[in-house]
C-alpha cells in the first residue's frame, strides 16, 4: 500500500478494530500550499456522519476497512459511489535531489494515471464523486483460473 492512511486502517483489522481511512484529493494547484480549515470543513462533517453510522453497524467479518476519498470541492450535494480500489493514482518518477548538506535523497512524485479503471476510486474522484471502497482482509487470489495460471508460471523450470 502506498497510502499511510490505508495502511493504518488495514493494521487495525489485525486487531478486529473497525476502521475507516478518510482522504481528500487536493486540487493540484494547492499541492504545496497550506490549505485553510475551510478546505476540509465539508469533508469533515460528512466524515463525522459516516463514522456515526459505522459505529452503529456490525462490521462484516471479511471487511478490513472502509476507504473513503473526497474530491477537493466536496459539498453536501456531492454524489457518492461505491467503488473498488485502483492499483495506483500516480505514475511515480523518483528524482535524485540534494538536501541542504549536499546529501543525496530521492523525491517521489509523479503524474496522475491517464486512464482510471472503470468503477474505481480514481474514476469516481476524477468525476468529483465521493468514493467509498470496502476493502477486504483476504489478500489472496480468489479466482481459481488465476491461481492455476500463477502456479504454472511458478513451477516451470
Amino acid at each position: 500500500m502506498t497510502s499511510g492512511t490505508c495502511t493504518a486502517a488495514f493494521e487495525a483489522s489485525f486487531y478486529d478494530v473497525p476502521a475507516i481511512a478518510f482522504s481528500m484529493h487536493m486540487n493540484p494547484a494547492n499541492y504545496f500550499v497550506t490549505p485553510t480549515a475551510e478546505t476540509f470543513s465539508n469533508s469533515a462533517k460528512i466524515s463525522a456522519k459516516i463514522t456515526k453510522q459505522v459505529l452503529k453497524m456490525d462490521f462484516p467479518e471479511k471487511l478490513a476497512f472502509i476507504n473513503i476519498n473526497f474530491p477537493y470541492n466536496t459539498s453536501n450535494d456531492t454524489p457518492v459511489k461505491i467503488t473498488k480500489l485502483a492499483n495506483k493514482f500516480l505514475v511515480f518518477k523518483p528524482e535524485l535531489r540534494k538536501d541542504p548538506r549536499k546529501n543525496d535523497y530521492y523525491f517521489f512524485w509523479g503524474d496522475p494515471v491517464k486512464e482510471a479503471p472503470e468503477g474505481s476510486d480514481i474514476e469516481a474522484i476524477t468525476k468529483e464523486y465521493i468514493s467509498i471502497s470496502p476493502v477486504t482482509s483476504d489478500l489472496n487470489l480468489n479466482n481459481k483460473a488465476e491461481e492455476f495460471t500463477l502456479l504454472d508460471i511458478l513451477v516451470k523450470k
